[in-house]
């Protein structure tokens, strides 16, 4: 807490949208990128203090977001189509608890709290519905989702081995996260076993 509060008053004449696209450039440069700073400490520092409040809620986003953009990539998953199947009076409108069933339709690994919070997040006009477009805005959600054609199965596994879902590496079963991009086999981060994750930047650190 004492660093961030030197770190906010060195940076007190420099403007927030300068000091974000200098910490990206930064982020973009290093050997394993972390994309998501919503979650960290760091967040104040690219925030204006009367939206601290929100800080939780942004980085529930973007948590969310990523995991919907990998829905779409991976799994084929289309949110336009989960919105209009639980649109059931076709209004292109979705009521809260509407849409955070279809949220929890895709499977995006989030508890119903989680979803509850950012339903309401979403309902712009205060109006207790969320319209398609409100959605597409919010989840960041193309209009027309492409897919590409998925690798053959027998691609995905061979002897011994497992297929890393987010750099598409072959891993020796012995190994519980890629070597390349250090995914585990569940498609999320995992610190390798010989490695201690920084709680600060998270990089991975030899032990």
């Amino acid at each position: 807490e004492d660093e961030l509060e030197l770190l906010e008053k060195g940076l007190t004449l420099a403007p927030l949208k300068d000091r974000l696209s200098f910490f990206s450039e930064c982020l973009r440069l290093r050997r394993r990128e972390r994309n998501l700073w919503g979650d960290t400490p760091l967040a104040k520092i690219f925030t204006p203090q009367e939206e601290w409040h929100l800080l939780r809620t942004r980085a529930l986003l973007e948590q969310v977001n990523a995991a919907i953009q990998i829905a779409i990539k991976k799994r084929h998953i289309d949110p336009n189509q989960a919105f209009t199947k639980f649109d059931t009076d076709n209004d292109n409108s979705l009521s809260y608890e509407e849409l955070q069933r279809a949220l929890e339709w895709m499977q995006l690994g989030f508890s119903p709290r989680d979803y509850f919070t950012l339903v309401r997040h979403a309902d712009k006009q205060n109006n207790g519905k969320i319209s398609i477009s409100e959605f597409r805005e919010v989840f960041n959600v193309p209009e027309v989702c492409i897919f590409h054609k998925k690798e053959k199965p027998e691609t995905v596994a061979l002897q011994g081995n497992w297929f890393c879902q987010n750099c598409t590496y072959i891993n020796s079963v012995h190994n519980h996260s890629c070597v390349v991009c250090e995914y585990g086999w569940t498609g999320k981060r995992e610190c390798p076993p010989d490695k201690w994750e920084c709680d600060n930047c998270t990089f991975y650190n030899p032990n």
